[in-house]
């Protein structure tokens, strides 16, 4: 997305200018002309501030656009209306100013600040305008502000905080600023208050010589020799000194006048302080010192001390010395303490730079505390640095002179034979002058020096070598004596050659030479050596004084060789290979080559000697890849022979470059003063090698290399070859590799890797480094599965050095094929490679090749069924898959649409936006009906934009999901949603009762439509911006995410299905995903064959890429076929079908709109691509007419919104475009304000009146103006009847031009940039929001209120109220529609008059309100909502709507009649009216009469007369009755009747038969009442819940709780609770928890007094409480719990023996819920019983028992859960241990068959049986103690069967079993 767009939908550009009004004081001095205001001005980014705040200038009449233009700072594009990089710095940025206003080209009248931030999440708030102000204030002040350290820190918080900031942490820190910023203005100008100094010193008062006072703001007031000082109330700081180094300081709190009492240290405390440059001294002494006083001194610092200081300080005797406190002057925050500073070893650290010239000065700080406040005494020590040299070298013309420079000795001796000397000195510092016996020297070049030329003082020439620099010098002085020479003569072998060095090292040139004879000219006296050569390899040395004359023998090395071995290797570990040497060792070769791999960085010398006495000496130059490259290394080899030691450090280092060092074998004793010793050179070169290499995949996935023939994984520097796999489809192999682990100044070398016929060359220098890691990546044959060699071979430009080769053998993996079946066979598979994602497709015969040990997600979906995810490796187990789904188990949810309903972005599956409803034409007619302001702004916060079903709106605004009455606006209810929706610039979708939003970061959330309950959630694995429509189809809705303008993103389909009723967080798995270029905008057609969709361009911009149009398998995502675009620019509209043209439409940013027609089968059909280049007036590819509007199609017409050359910019050539489609050209355009950047809307409602279809767009520009466009076919221009003329300025101009007809203007706080597409209901009604965030319906005038059915009563009564019912009453509206309106109408409630004649209805818009608010179940509706305002948007203003008038008439109002009867015969009525009471009317009655009682018996019967009249319409009646008498009474007597606890009694009485009446007598004379003769019942007296009277039970009483002992019982390990009998239960109610204060359920009912829970899990602890019923069903409280372990049960065991061995064996059956079994044995039944074994089987053989005797045994089962519930002992039972059985042989011996066996334990003797057939009868026939038998009575012939028993020596009982049987046949 380009920030273009991003201006509109959360990154679009904002302008917010802030208005500021500054304290004169704060404003900078600039001198603003007199028209002229100020604007605060302000960027910010991620990184931090990029425009400081600051002013700049706005001129009467400029724009915002002119102010920053003349701000002195770049805006790129702002001409363009779009600023995309500010300074030069490129990004997005949005721009806000006062108010909430964002356009460039808005006046800045009035505008305080402006301020850009690339934060698209941070809206325009007055907390942020007041802060962006006070920034700005702040920067600009001159009045010292900068200084108050409460300001700085205000500001340094603003700014690391704004561009986060929320409008609540915005006006938190404006708070904080502008409250110091004021606080530091009225400081300023407070009066000064006078502030007395009353100080003492030593016991006497003082002046100060100065008192320096410094406040909270940092303003500093000195004063000098007064004790007054006038201050401004605040808190300040201050010091008093007397001018030298005794100071007090403290803290002063000033209000008013007020005096400070202090004094100030006496003595001194600090008496003197030394300073050295190394601890205690040691090498450089103490430093020199001048100027001291009693409050410092001078010091002379060479510029070779280090960083630190060594200072002792002595202090006076009542001062603490370690309470010094030691700072570079002006630095006290970096003070430094020690134990002690008087001592020369405590390092005062960073008060000195090391090799530096530079000075400084150290404060010593004395301190001592003084009440509140603190004396203190400085003593400063200033450094001053002195220069000195690096190096001092002197030679003659002969030979180098010995002069051992030291930086401390500064005088030096040396002898010459030579008049002149060349001196060389090297300074330490640069900025150093050198002189060199007066002449001017250049450091590190020689000066020649004529020795004559120089001061000779005591026989030795001066020649000063003088450093100078910052005006202070450092002299070194030679003196240099010359000498004559004298003649020295060696004579030695003729075989030997001989070298002469001086003391300095330098090797003299003999004078002359002969055979065997070298001649000398020496200094006399000077110490000399010579080195004798025989060989080469064979030395002799010794030291020699030069004298004239002098003749030396010089002895012949011994040439008999005294190494007996030598190696090395890269380490002393017993693993470490040895270096290869060549050659092999050999005594009588010196020289020897070592290939030491490249990485290696040390060389364990081994040798060994043929005498342990002999001296080794390793000499070598360091390494040239260490530090110590210029170093000459002499290290004696101390290892024991035939040992690695590191006797040669730095001598080798990790490069390519080698190295040589001789190996000196010298004997340990001179002889006659000469040391004879051998030399050995060895030379390391370098074996090339990697440090580190490893392999990755195409897809970065690592490739493990093998060691070959090895199963070991790992690169190793030394292991040459190996071995990978990779499967056959992998296109290549990246291999990571480092050839050095370290790195200083070696980078000469190559790798170069080859494979076939490709190779690459990497080579390195000191840019590209050698310790770096690269990456080669090697290209594999994918055709092919023989495997492949990758080569990579190690070099270096060093000739020494060896080059190595690496290789790595391919082998390749053949793919899998694998098939996947599902249950139901029609679901979805989709199968990615967890590798990289990408989706894997089945070939034709369905199945899919797979790398073989690749990692892969299945993902099996179907609409109405739970989908299943698994994840595999792909190899011979996986070879076929078995899926099957589970049907969903939740209800269908209701579906709550309607025929007319708009329930996706563009109403229908064709995405047309073509309607029938007849929507507003004409502006007076249309009317703002509401407006409710739902979210807040444009981002995160903003309103989305709506969809309808079922009469309501739904939409979302945050987090929020919303439901909307469509006729009132207020809200219905809300949901929860995952996250925000981005920019909100889509509609939900609705589809099987479901509502589905798209939410920021990739995801799709689904509700329930009537509840708003979440049902799923999907989250997309490359997340993404959710700006693509959502299209539904068939159970499955299909959408896509952006992610950036070149970033991929997905396309994913997903089925509705609520898959799990009981979560409302239910990960939604996907159906199948695409990946392409971002999907914005591009919402699919969702056919039946296909789906297409469009994509963005992947470019960065609009006017160089090309988007696609993918074809895509609605079912499996497959790409049936694609089309890239043939013009630039992303394609961001939805893909629209005309059924007309049979065509399908799109739009591109680039500026074009697309035809293009399909086939059946889902491919583009060819040659059908159209492209027609739309038009802005630009003619420009950098500003393109761009259109993200879906087409609206409409009998043969295309209406589209296109953008002009500046998208935000106004008038810039935006237009409503209107296609041709026969001729695929643009019939006209009309001009809009705005950019129509959403989809028209278009209404074919008046085509059968007036021939126009009406197109609907908005503008997206402030107000945000909704037009429409008339049009039919055949018009080339617009109705010029049906415009707006409109002006506007530009560039200083107005201009007045005809644009699309303005339907409405949105004002006030509604009045925003529009990015909805409208949608409108089925009566006509539009619907939309902007980014004001507030949703409106615009509707059409109500033109007339009708009476469509008269009220079923029209005739009233005065002060009767008017009934409407029966009546209808209809609205008629502008637009021709009708609606019945009887539910939402008003009329008088007041009593009707005699002049009533007509009853005014009017509309009752509150109803409607009331009604919504029932249907919220709210009171009142919060927020920010308008209902009814009229039409030209007057707020508050009902609109006028009509009434109408039903007829009613009046009449006299008669109040009910007075009767008047003549005797029975005759009655007149009389009826007056109540509203006159003079008006009577007399109506004589009609009078009948009847018997409605006859006499019966002694009852009297009783005649009705009746009088009737019918007056008004309205009969009336009155009666009149008479008495006919009857006969005496029938009595019947009743004794009296005892009453009982429950039952009434009586007293006696009489009663008459007929009549029913009761009498006190017989006679009946005396009546009385029935309650009088009655008795009550007595009620029950209870007492223990028992009535003592009849002994019935108490229902109300209330028995005790009984008291419950828990146990479990042993048989079965189940809890067991047992209680006593409570009085008055009848059952008992047994309840169960889990945990003591868990919830306890009823486990059951019992009438005993105990209860088993045969239910409870073993191992587990169950809390148990009862309660007593008693017979009224009356509970008792609980019982105290108890709790009990269900224990295992106790196992149930059986004893036996194994005959084999005869040990006692046991077994039980398995015991549930045990995991193992302890095993007990006593000897005795009544025994101790001691733990035998533990066993997990249900059996034990008792191993250790002896033979012969009996053993008692009981098991317990262990509890799988823990100890406690472990079960009972089992019942006891015994076993016998019996002797073994025997193994017997047979053979024969003599004929006779003869049995033998070992001996049984426990056995005294044995038992022979035998039988003539093997399941014969057996018969004893010998007892034996031996262990052998000869059957002599066997017959010859005769077949025999034996079986021995080993008999116990115990008892009979434990005798064997029988042993095996065996046969033999006697001979």
């Amino acid at each position: 997305m380009t920030m273009k767009e991003t201006m509109h939908l959360g990154r679009r550009l904002l302008s917010v200018l802030l208005a500021c009004v500054l304290l004169v004081s704060m404003l900078p001095s600039v001198a603003w002309a007199a028209e002229d205001s100020k604007i605060a001005l302000l960027a910010v980014t991620q990184e931090g501030m990029l425009i400081q705040p600051e002013y700049i200038s706005c001129r009467s009449g400029d724009t915002v656009k002119d102010v920053l233009k003349a701000s002195g700072h770049t805006f790129t594009g702002i001409d363009g209306g779009y600023i995309s990089a500010i300074d030069d710095k490129t990004d997005n940025y949005s721009v806000y100013y006062d108010g909430g206003g964002y356009k460039l080209d808005e006046s800045a009248s009035g505008v305080s600040a402006i301020w850009f931030t690339t934060n698209a999440n941070q809206s325009y708030s007055d907390q942020l305008l007041d802060l962006a102000k006070a920034m700005a204030s702040y920067r600009a002040a001159t009045n010292g502000v900068h200084d108050y350290a409460a300001a700085q820190k205000a500001y340094t918080a603003a700014e690391k905080g704004f561009y986060d900031a929320s409008a609540s942490s915005a006006g938190t820190m404006y708070k904080a600023l502008s409250g110091a910023m004021d606080k530091y203005a009225t400081f300023l100008t407070g009066k000064t208050v006078n502030v007395t100094i009353r100080a003492t010193m030593g016991g006497k008062s003082v002046t100060p010589a100065v008192a320096t006072f410094t406040s909270e703001f940092g303003t500093v007031t000195t004063v000098k020799n007064t004790n007054t000082a006038a201050l401004v109330p605040a808190t300040y700081t201050f010091d008093l000194s007397d001018g030298e180094f005794r100071h007090v300081r403290g803290t002063l709190e000033v209000t008013g006048q007020t005096t400070l009492t202090t004094q100030l240290p006496a003595g001194q405390w600090i008496k003197s302080v030394d300073v050295g440059i190394d601890s205690y001294w040691t090498n450089y002494g103490q430093m020199s010192k001048s100027g001291v006083t009693a409050s410092g001194a001078t010091y002379r610092v060479p510029d070779y001390a280090s960083n630190s200081l060594y200072p002792y300080i002595v202090p006076a005797d009542d001062v603490d010395v370690t309470a010094v406190r030691v700072y570079p002057a002006g630095a006290e925050t970096k003070s430094q303490y020690a134990k002690t500073w008087e001592s020369k070893a405590s390092a005062l650290v960073g008060c000195v730079t090391a090799d530096s010239l530079k000075g400084s000065d150290v404060v010593c700080e004395a301190r001592r505390a003084d009440g509140a406040y603190e004396q203190y005494q400085t003593y400063t020590l200033h450094i001053v640095r002195t220069p000195s040299l690096r190096d001092l070298a002197v030679s003659d013309a002969a030979v180098s002179l010995k002069l051992d420079y030291d930086c401390r000795t500064t005088t030096y001796a040396l002898s010459t034979t030579e008049s002149t000397v060349r001196v060389t000195p090297t300074t330490l510092c640069d900025g150093t002058t050198v002189t060199v016996a007066g002449k001017t020297a250049q450091s590190g070049k020689a000066v020649s020096v004529n020795l004559a030329d120089c001061t000779l003082t005591g026989g030795a020439y001066q020649v000063p070598v003088k450093l100078t620099a910052n005006g202070r010098s450092t002299t070194y002085t030679l003196r240099i004596t010359k000498k004559s020479s004298v003649t020295t003569t060696l004579t030695h072998s003729t075989d030997v050659t001989v070298q002469v060095y001086n003391d300095a090292g330098s090797q003299v040139a003999p004078k002359s030479s002969a055979s065997g004879s070298d001649t000398y000219a020496l200094l006399p006296g000077g110490s000399y050596s010579y080195v004798a050569t025989k060989n080469s390899y064979y030395h002799v040395r010794a030291d020699f004084t030069a004298a004239s004359g002098a003749k030396i023998s010089v002895p012949t090395p011994i040439t008999k060789d005294w190494l007996t071995d030598l190696g090395a290797k890269p380490s002393t570990s017993s693993a470490a290979k040895e270096y290869v040497m060549s050659p092999s060792f050999r005594a009588d070769v010196h020289e020897y080559t070592f290939q030491v791999e490249s990485n290696s960085a040390a060389f364990m010398l081994r040798r060994s000697r043929a005498n342990s006495s002999y001296v080794t000496t390793a000499v070598y130059s360091g390494h040239s890849n260490t530090n110590y490259a210029d170093t000459q290394f002499e290290k004696r080899v101390a290892t024991a022979d035939g040992s690695y030691g590191n006797s040669t450090p730095n001598f080798m280092a990790a490069g390519g470059v080698g190295n040589t060092m001789h190996l000196q074998v010298a004997q340990a004793k001179a002889v006659n003063g000469a040391t004879y010793y051998q030399e050995y050179i060895i030379t390391a070169v370098r074996t090339m090698t990697l440090n580190a290499l490893t392999a990755r995949d195409h897809n970065d996935v690592a490739v493990p290399l093998y060691r070959k023939g090895t199963s070991t994984t790992g690169f190793t520097k030394l292991v040459y070859d190996y071995t990978a796999s990779v499967g056959q489809r992998v296109p290549e192999l990246k291999l990571d590799l480092r050839p050095l682990s370290g790195y200083k100044n070696d980078a000469d070398m190559m790798v170069t890797a080859a494979c076939g016929d490709w190779t690459q060359t990497l080579t390195y220098s000191a840019e590209n480094k050698p310790n770096v890691t690269n990456t080669l990546t090697v290209p594999l044959n994918t055709q092919s599965l023989a495997a492949e060699k990758i080569t990579v071979t190690v070099s270096h430009k060093d000739p020494g050095s060896v080059a190595q080769t690496y290789t790595i053998e391919v082998s390749k993996l053949p793919s899998i094929k694998t098939s996947i079946s599902t249950q139901p066979a029609d679901a979805t598979v989709f199968l990615t490679s967890n590798t990289d994602g990408v989706r894997v497709l089945p070939d034709a015969d369905g199945t899919y090749v797979l790398d073989t040990g690749g990692a892969y997600t299945l993902v099996v979906t179907r609409s109405g069924y739970v989908g299943r995810q698994q994840v595999f490796s792909a190899g011979a187990d996986s070879q076929t898959i078995r899926v099957t789904l589970e049907k969903a188990s939740g209800a269908a949810l209701k579906d709550i649409a309607a025929p007319d309903d708009w329930t996706q972005f563009r109403a229908d599956d064709n995405n047309n936006g073509v309607v029938s409803q007849p929507t507003p034409i004409a502006a007076e007619d249309a009317v703002l009906v509401w407006a409710n302001k739902l979210g807040d702004g444009y981002s995160e916060g903003a309103t989305g934009c709506p969809i309808l079903v079922g009469g309501c709106l739904y939409t979302y605004a945050g987090k929020r999901i919303i439901k909307i009455d469509k006729e009132t606006g207020l809200e219905l209810g809300s949901g929860e949603m995952a996250g925000n929706s981005s920019f909100a610039i889509n509609s939900p979708t609705y589809a099987q009762g479901m509502i589905f939003v798209g939410l920021s970061n990739g995801r799709v959330q689904a509700f329930d439509a009537v509840t708003l309950k979440s049902l799923w959630l999907y989250e997309d694995a490359r997340g993404g911006q959710p700006n693509c429509p959502i299209a539904y189809r068939d159970g499955y809705i299909y959408t896509g995410f952006w992610n950036s303008e070149t970033k991929q993103a997905n396309f994913v389909c997903l089925s509705v299905t609520d898959e799990d009723p009981a979560r409302t967080d239910e990960a939604k798995l996907p159906t199948w995903t695409y990946t392409h270029n971002g999907f914005y905008w591009a919402g699919a057609y969702a056919g039946e064959k296909f789906i297409l969709v469009t994509t963005d361009d992947g470019d960065g911009g609009y006017t160089t890429g090309h988007g696609s149009l993918l074809s895509l398998d609605p079912k499996t995502g497959k790409l049936l076929d694609s089309l890239t675009a043939t013009g630039v620019g992303d394609l961001r509209s939805s893909v629209c079908y005309d059924e007309k043209t049979n065509a399908y439409y799109f739009t591109s940013k680039g500026g074009d709109l697309y035809q293009v027609k399909m086939n059946a089968n889902g491919t583009i059909a060819k040659n059908t691509l159209r492209r027609l280049h739309l038009d802005n007036g630009a003619g420009n590819d950098a500003t393109p007419p761009m259109s993200t509007s879906t087409p609206v199609i409409h009998n043969g017409r295309a209406y589209i919104g296109v953008s002009g050359t500046s998208q935000f910019g106004e008038y810039s050539g935006h237009n409503i475009t209107v296609v041709d489609l026969a001729s695929f050209s643009i019939a006209y355009s009309v001009p809009t304000q705005g950019y129509p950047q959403t989809s028209g809307l278009l209404t074919t409602a008046y085509e059968s009146t007036d021939g126009y279809a009406y197109i609907y767009f908005f503008d997206n520009y402030t107000p945000g103006k909704l037009r429409v466009l008339r049009d039919k076919p055949g018009m080339t221009e617009v109705d010029h009847t049906y415009t707006t003329m409109e002006t506007y300025r530009h560039d200083g101009k107005e201009t007045t031009i005809e644009t699309a007809y303005v339907l409405f203007t949105p004002s006030g706080s509604q009045a925003q940039y529009a990015i909805c597409s409208p949608i409108v209901d089925g009566e006509g009604n539009i619907y939309f929001k902007n980014d004001s965030a507030q949703m409106m319906r615009l509707s059409s005038r109500m033109t007339e209120l009708k009476i469509t059915r008269q009220p079923q009563r029209t005739t009233y009564k005065k002060g009767e109220t008017f009934d409407a019912a029966g009546m209808q009453v209809t609205a008629v509206y502008a637009n021709g529609t009708q609606k019945d309106v009887t539910q939402y109408v008003k009329y008088t409630s007041a009593p009707l008059t005699f002049d009533d004649t007509e009853i005014t209805v009017s509309m009752d818009l509150s109803t409607l309100v009331k009604e919504a608010l029932a249907k919220a179940q709210k009171k009142e509706q919060t927020g920010k909502w308008t209902l009814y305002r009229d039409y030209e948007g007057q707020t508050g203003v009902a609109c006028d709507l009509p009434t109408a008038t039903v007829d009613i008439e009046v009449g006299h109002n008669f109040g009910k009649p007075q009767w008047t009867w003549t005797g029975t015969s005759a009655a007149t009525a009389v009826f007056t009216c109540l509203d006159e009471s003079g008006h009577r009317e007399t109506v004589a009655a009609k009078v009948t009469s009847a018997v409605t009682t006859p006499a019966s018996g002694c009852k009297d019967g009783l005649r009705t007369y009746t009088a009737t009249v019918v007056f008004d319409g309205v009969k009336y009646t009155d009666t009149k009755t008479e008495t006919i008498p009857g006969g005496g009474h029938t009595i019947t007597r009743h004794a009296a009747k005892a009453a009982t606890c429950t039952a009434q009694g009586s007293k006696e009485y009489y009663a008459c038969s007929t009549c029913g009446k009761l009498f006190s007598d017989a006679g009946g004379k005396n009546e009385i009442t029935k309650d009088s003769v009655t008795v009550k019942a007595l009620g029950h007296d209870y007492k223990n819940g028992i009535c003592t009277r009849c002994d019935a039970k108490d229902p109300g009483y209330k028995p005790g709780a009984p008291t419950v002992t828990p146990d479990f019982l042993a048989t079965t390990g189940k809890p067991y609770i047992k209680w006593k009998a409570v009085n008055g239960a009848v059952k008992y109610q047994v309840y169960r928890a889990g945990t003591k204060t868990g919830t306890y359920k009823l486990l059951g009912t019992t009438t005993k007094l105990n209860y088993t829970d045969t239910t409870a899990s073993t191992g587990y602890t169950y809390f148990y409480k009862v309660k007593v019923v008693n017979a009224g069903g009356v509970q008792s409280d609980y019982s105290a719990a108890v709790a009990a372990i269900s224990h295992c049960a106790k196992p149930t065991v059986t004893p036996d023996y194994l005959t084999s061995t005869g040990k006692p064996y046991i077994k039980w059956k398995a015991v549930n819920g045990a995991v193992k079994y302890q095993v007990y044995r006593a000897g005795t039944k009544t025994g101790t019983y001691k733990l035998l074994g533990t066993t997990t089987k249900t059996n034990y053989t008792d191993s250790t028992a002896s033979a012969g005797y009996t053993y008692y045994y009981k098991v317990k089962a262990v509890s799988k859960v823990k100890t406690s519930a472990n079960s009972a002992y089992s019942t006891i039972v015994s076993a016998v241990c019996h002797c073994a059985k025997p193994v017997v042989k047979i053979t024969t011996s003599s004929g006779d068959p003869k049995l033998t066996w070992s001996a049984v334990t426990g056995a005294s003797k044995y038992q022979v049986y035998r039988a003539t057939s093997s399941g014969g009868t057996y018969t004893k026939i010998a007892t034996t103690t031996a262990k052998t038998y000869t059957d002599k009575t066997a017959v010859s012939g005769k077949t025999y069967y034996y079986k021995v028993k080993a008999v116990s020596k115990v008892k009979t009982s434990a005798n064997s079993a029988f042993s095996a049987v065996k046969s033999i046949r006697a001979k």
